[in-house]
């Protein structure tokens, strides 16, 4: 009698156990550096915000023809950084307080993300040209990352990049 060949149609059970061990530790190996491209690209989403936040100043007070003010409370942790044609500022950053303002950002949207600014916390912006009545920068960073400035110059420019060196595709500083 002629034994019949056993023809396999799948994977064993071992093999199966051996593709998700190298799987894990691929996946294991990995998990660094996606954590600190996630955190490169927080800083640099809060960065285009605090530019973007600048920027919409200047065309504030150029289309509604009188004085923007941005104002920037807080710093650390706890920040926010507000636009619009009052001088007097919020009280504080809580959503119900900054929500009613045309433009602004916060470390409510923001979470992990550090603040500190050079300058004064009321800037007024020019309705003519568009210009900011001083010149200074924001600064934004998570503790183990490069730091990312955005800097407002008195001629109404608005830039940003990296201190330290060149980073995140920014120039440097």
């Amino acid at each position: 009698m002629a034994r019949m060949a056993r023809i396999s149609k799948g994977f064993t059970l071992i093999e199966l156990i051996i593709a998700i061990a190298v799987l894990a530790v691929l996946v294991a190996a990995a998990a660094p550096s996606f954590k600190g491209q996630i955190e490169a690209r927080r800083l640099l989403k809060v960065a285009d915000e605090l530019q973007w936040t600048m920027t919409q100043a200047k065309s504030f007070a150029v289309m509604q023809n009188k004085l923007a003010y941005v104002h920037i409370l807080g710093g650390g942790g706890d920040w926010c950084v507000v636009v619009g044609a009052w001088d007097d500022p919020p009280k504080s950053c809580d959503n119900s307080a900054i929500s009613s303002w045309p433009f602004f950002t916060s470390s409510k949207k923001n979470k992990r993300i550090q603040f500190s600014y050079t300058g004064n916390d009321l800037i007024s912006v020019d309705p003519v040209r568009g210009s900011f009545n001083q010149g200074g920068s924001l600064k934004v960073f998570t503790g183990d990352t490069s730091t990312v400035s955005v800097s407002y110059l008195q001629n109404g420019r608005v830039r940003k990049c990296a201190v330290g060196g060149k980073a995140y595709g920014l120039p440097s500083c």
